[in-house]
């Protein structure tokens, strides 16, 4: 039903049932499928918002067809998601990311870069690292990434995604001492 709707361009009823709240009604004009982590995400425009929102595929209970007037849009979606990692497109500058890579994870992280950006910056290596930039909008879904590398990846610039995963870190610190 929602790739019918994406080909034959008709808005669609959602009922919605996000991790966080109760279920939602919800009326999109759905635009795009795209899939990150093993999940699947509508990407369309809610009747009741300016952008566009993702919807986790497994999240949608149901779906109906609205006999309402579709709102196109002239979005190339592989634009639109190029400077992110995952499906969130935050309303934000690209950033140059400066990442140092334990050696031993780099031959990893070469062949399965972390974005399509990805460059080794070879006069910054260091005896135990390897220094790698991307050019991304910082999300949620990077910092999710950034932090799955354990002490193999360290974040040296910008200094605020620096700040927050060393935050992240410390806080999962006092809870692993905390039990």
């Amino acid at each position: 039903t929602i790739c019918d709707a994406i080909v034959n361009k008709y808005p669609i009823k959602l009922t919605y049932k996000p991790y966080h709240s109760e279920e939602q009604v919800i009326y999109v004009h759905p635009y795009h499928l795209k899939q990150f982590n093993n999940r699947w995400f509508l990407i369309g425009k809610p009747e009741d918002y300016n952008g566009f929102h993702n919807y986790a595929i497994d999240r949608i209970l149901s779906v109906e067809h609205l006999s309402k007037k579709y709102i196109e849009t002239d979005v190339d979606f592989e634009d639109y998601f190029y400077d992110v990692v995952g499906v969130s497109v935050p309303d934000t500058p690209i950033e140059r990311v400066e990442l140092m890579v334990k050696k031993r994870r780099y031959p990893y992280i070469k062949t399965k870069p972390l974005h399509c950006s990805q460059k080794h910056i070879k006069e910054k290596d260091t005896e135990d690292f390897v220094c790698i930039e991307i050019k991304v909008k910082l999300n949620r879904e990077l910092i999710t990434l950034l932090i799955s590398f354990g002490s193999d990846i360290v974040v040296v610039n910008p200094i605020k995604l620096r700040e927050n995963i060393l935050n992240t870190v410390k806080e999962m610190y006092d809870s692993y001492n905390a039990i």
